[in-house]
């Protein structure tokens, strides 16, 4: 055979010319130039591997699935771009992408309704406002983008309306990909109490076989936390592509403070008082209702006349409530007296207001949780953590043989609180790459670099 008839090796998407494939098609059809490590990520599910990504929140993570629903049926359809790339997927792709609340939801609907508009569909919301069955599983055997719950997602209905058992069903034949977002909550309530969550791996093997799998997280801890995520969706090393990237936000001013009121008991918190009438919003983060109750009406005492701008959030509010607290967000003048958004861990995960600028955190009782609620502010702003004496006390105490210590408090989160520097001890928790090695060569990064600054933890600070 001449060297002229040798066959051609496939084209490889996770090269830096299948990287600048990806980003030629994305910037004709998105608003916006991609990240690097939505590039990473796409080349390798071009590729067909199954990819587990961990980088910080708000570095784009979302971008991703919009990047997916732009760039596989393009490529599908244009093959003058990678001629020697046979596409494994079908020419209409369906990304199922499963959130673990409805307020991660919302908001990845918001941010991909711009250039999903016509091809995405909201499972939750669609069945809040619909009473027509049959009108919402023919959108959804019509859409992209198919947004819903782990509990939908290994449900009976859904199993029936798209037939997962039927290899050869319209839905198997397109579904593509299957989106985790954010992935360690499988770990963080996976065992616990949302039994949905820990079987979502079982329901890929429902799938046609060459579904790829996508993850994506912030806080996935070494150890424990990862490999009992990897093995939910069995996953092992060395059969997966693990980008991992650092997760620290050193633009962040982290402040630890001791909690003096209680949160079971106290109609007081004179420790918060000081957050009433600050420009932006606040984002103050509780463990549960009860305690977010009985805060928000504590700042509304203190101020009559802002108190309207004191709202609540959690899971048994009322669609109508929440809207003109989301209206509020979107039209208030935060730089005349702000906005207080008391709530519980609903907001904590992959939901982004514009203008937060400072997050406390009321007893989170875990790094994981804590980085979350920190997650919610887009650019720098303040965090500050406030823990009672006791748990600061049990913290300092805590030894790695003391059994009965380890019950109440975990380790990490006990060597957290107690770190000389919060930053150092992120670092090492989460296993995190340098810092420089994270930075993004995106027109938008490019433009406006992320330069380290010294540690901002009160451990630092003088």
């Amino acid at each position: 055979m001449s060297p002229c008839n040798l066959p051609k090796d496939p084209f490889c998407f996770a090269s830096e010319e299948g990287h600048k494939i990806c980003r030629e098609i994305a910037r004709k059809c998105l608003p916006y130039d991609p990240h690097d490590v939505s590039l990473e990520a796409i080349g390798h599910l071009l590729d067909k591997k199954d990819v587990f990504v961990r980088t910080a929140c708000g570095s784009g993570k979302t971008g991703i699935i919009a990047l997916m629903a732009t760039v596989f049926p393009h490529i599908h359809q244009n093959h003058n771009f990678a001629p020697n790339y046979r596409p494994w997927y079908h020419k209409d792709p369906v990304f199922l992408v499963v959130c673990p609340t409805n307020a991660l939801e919302l908001d990845i609907v918001c941010l991909l309704s711009y250039h999903c508009r016509n091809m995405l569909i909201d499972v939750q919301e669609y069945k809040l406002k619909s009473l027509d069955i049959n009108a919402l599983w023919s959108r959804v055997k019509s859409s992209r983008v198919i947004l819903l719950s782990p509990e939908l997602l290994s449900s009976d209905l859904l199993r029936k309306q798209l037939e997962f058992d039927n290899p050869d069903s319209p839905f198997q034949e397109k579904c593509a990909i299957l989106v985790i977002d954010e992935a360690h909550m499988v770990w963080l309530w996976g065992p616990q109490f949302r039994e949905a969550y820990r079987l979502i791996g079982t329901t890929r093997v429902r799938l046609n076989k060459r579904v790829r799998l996508l993850c994506m997280t912030a806080t996935l801890r070494t150890g424990g936390p990862r490999q009992y995520v990897l093995q939910c969706f069995g996953l092992r090393d060395g059969n997966f592509v693990d980008i991992h990237r650092s997760n620290l936000r050193p633009e962040i001013r982290v402040t630890t403070s001791v909690l003096k009121s209680s949160l079971a008991s106290s109609f007081t918190f004179p420790e918060l008082r000081w957050v009433i009438g600050l420009p932006g919003i606040t984002i103050i983060f509780l463990p549960d209702r009860n305690s977010g109750l009985r805060i928000a009406l504590y700042l509304r005492r203190c101020n009559p006349y802002l108190a309207p701008r004191t709202r609540k959030w959690d899971a048994l509010n009322d669609e109508e409530y929440d809207k003109e607290t989301m209206d509020l967000v979107n039209n208030l003048n935060f730089n005349l007296h702000g906005l207080i958004i008391v709530s519980t861990t609903v907001l904590m995960v992959g939901v982004d207001f514009q203008g937060v600028k400072r997050i406390i955190s009321l007893e989170p009782g875990d790094f994981d949780q804590e980085l979350q609620m920190e997650g919610r502010m887009r650019e720098s702003g303040e965090s500050y953590l406030y823990v009672s004496k006791k748990t600061m006390e049990s913290a300092q105490r805590l030894d790695a043989e003391m059994e009965e210590q380890k019950k109440s408090m975990e380790l990490s989160w006990a060597s957290r609180l107690v770190a000389p520097c919060r930053s150092d001890n992120q670092n090492t928790q989460y296993n995190n790459p340098p810092y420089e090695q994270s930075l993004c060569r995106c027109s938008s990064c490019t433009e406006h670099p992320r330069i380290k600054p010294p540690c901002l933890c009160s451990g630092c600070r003088p």
